[in-house]
């Protein structure tokens, strides 16, 4: 072969060139668009992120690359008061198919959760991929059939006897924390958030598995670790569960690592193992001998038998061994952790509003002389309200992402520096993504008035709690199932504790009002908003024995 004939190294060179430039410029271009059609919209632009939660926390501001002081996470709603709007566009060219709209508007966050065929989840994002480590489950699946599917199972879960459970396991959770803390007469609890996080994980497994955790969970060397210490592991590691496969924790240097492998690996074979043992009595059991199962384990199992006992139901109307594993471990981490950060927000907001405890202690005198029971929740109204005032206060959901699978309008706001305000609506085009800021949602001066004053009172009318822009729990079809058993605990806890006790912040040396309040409010995002660490001092009310 002739010289003439050898491609030389430059003709590849330049061909390369102009790829790399063809695919350059497409990409540019497709940006530009996406910058084009926000127009008439404040924007915020960016070469990298995504308005998550968690991840816009991780990386320093960096203007026009990952503009994190622009989304004014310690105070959401400062981004929408500054844009004059509560629309706002983010555009970014890591993502050049599409815009991200952020909506503050409670009217918006109503009618995206109301059209659940028209705004559906994104499960291509990694909050909802990595929660389906032990499968599928009831947050991670599309609206629709497959969503309506593990709703009809885990429904079931949720009845009137769960409630009841849930009571009485949180009844004696709160006498438990009295003896183990040394709090018969009073006493300081420095670290609050862990103090719930004890109290929480033992009302968890006694109405979840039916079976009592130790107050203090012990350390094992046993290869085959116990159910509480493993589940104890995996709920307080779930960052590293989430972000690393279970063979590279397992075949890590770091004894960490290993050990969140191992805990992780153990739980699930306790929570097969007892799903099995209710599966095998269910199926030996006579329609007369039966057993019904106050658990919420024993009552997502119980829904996948069929009636006569025999057998399961099919998978097109029942739940899979793996998605029954996967619920119970959404619940653990939706559950656990947001209940255990909200009574931690709600212990601090009574701290810095002892006169709100006052208004409690009357409601719970009216409400009943004797013992708090679950029959006495209904007229406990205000001790609900609280919690909910804490919550909006507080968000901890945070985002609420959906992608549009249509061109649809949604209502917003723009207002002038003088306030009047403006009621406007935006179409979002097939393909866009939305997500509600719920934090700043909560927070928005134009459907909640003193939007930054703590007044539970909000959230009633007359003696009903009646909230319609709180999106705490979200709403619609989507609302969080297990809205009613949170609520439960709750008002259990805290009306047991205001009954007892009052209580105030442990301030330190030198500190002002407003740092102590600062202090006891301050949360970081992870998977949810995650309370700081802060000591509470509590006084027995005169006449408690």
């Amino acid at each position: 072969m002739s010289a003439t004939q050898i491609p030389n190294g430059s003709f590849y060179g330049s061909w390369f060139i102009i790829v790399i430039t063809a695919f350059i410029t497409r990409w540019v271009y497709r940006y530009s668009l996406v910058r084009r059609s926000v127009k008439g919209l404040p924007q915020i632009h960016s070469a990298l992120g995504f308005f998550e939660s968690g991840a816009r926390t991780m990386l320093p501001h960096i203007p026009f690359i990952w503009p994190a002081n622009a989304y004014a996470i310690d105070d959401p709603w400062k981004k929408y008061a500054d844009a004059g709007s509560d629309l706002i566009a983010l555009t970014q060219l890591s993502t050049p198919d599409h815009a991200v709209y952020i909506t503050s508007s409670p009217e918006a966050a109503q009618l995206i959760l109301a059209k659940s065929s028209v705004f559906l989840k994104p499960l291509d994002m990694f909050r909802y991929r990595a929660i389906n480590i032990f499968g599928n489950q009831i947050v991670s699946v599309q609206n629709g059939l497959d969503h309506k599917r593990h709703k009809l199972a885990v429904k079931a879960c949720f009845g009137e006897s769960t409630m009841q459970e849930g009571w009485n396991s949180m009844a004696s959770a709160f006498q438990e924390m009295m003896r183990q803390e040394r709090l018969e007469v009073g006493g300081v609890i420095s670290d609050t958030k862990e103090l719930m996080n004890k109290v929480t994980m033992r009302v968890i497994c006694k109405s979840w598995f039916g079976m009592d955790s130790p107050w203090t969970i012990q350390t094992t060397k046993d290869a085959l670790m116990p159910f509480y210490e493993a589940l104890h592991i995996v709920e307080g590691s779930l960052v590293a569960q989430l972000l690393f496969p279970l063979w590279f924790m397992e075949y890590n240097p770091l004894p960490s690592l290993r050990r969140f492998g191992n805990a992780q690996r153990c739980m699930v074979h306790h929570l097969h193992m007892m799903a099995e043992s209710r599966r095998s009595e269910l199926i030996q059991g006579t329609e007369s001998r039966k057993p019904i199962y106050r658990d919420v384990l024993g009552s997502l199992v119980a829904a996948q038998v069929d009636d006569r006992g025999a057998h399961e139901k099919p998978p097109d109307t029942g739940l899979s061994k793996d998605e029954v594993i996967g619920n119970i471990f959404i619940f653990v981490v939706a559950g656990h952790e947001t209940t255990s950060n909200t009574l931690t927000f709600t212990l601090a907001f009574l701290a810095l509003y002892p006169e709100w405890q006052e208004k409690l202690r009357q409601e719970i005198s009216e409400a009943t002389e004797g013992l708090l029971s679950y029959e006495c929740i209904n007229a406990l109204p205000l001790v609900l309200a609280t919690c909910y005032e804490a919550m909006r206060l507080r968000d901890l959901v945070m985002t609420l992402p959906k992608v549009v699978q249509e061109d649809v309008k949604i209502p917003y706001r723009t207002w002038t520096p003088d306030g009047k305000s403006v009621e406007r609506e935006r179409v979002l085009p097939k393909g866009a993504h939305v997500v509600i800021d719920s934090p700043a949602s909560q927070r928005n001066p134009f459907y909640w008035d003193d939007s930054k004053e703590f007044k539970p009172t909000r959230h009633l009318v007359g003696n009903r709690l009646q909230s319609p822009n709180f999106t705490g729990f979200s709403k619609g079809e989507r609302k969080c199932i297990g809205k009613r058993f949170a609520e439960v605990e709750m008002v259990c806890f805290v009306s047991h504790l205001v009954k007892t006790f009052t209580w105030s912040a442990v301030t330190e040396a030198g500190e002002t009002a407003e740092q102590l309040k600062n202090r006891l409010l301050h949360g970081t995002e992870a998977l949810s908003l995650t309370p700081g660490t802060f000591g509470l001092k509590f006084e027995k009310r005169s006449g408690m024995p």
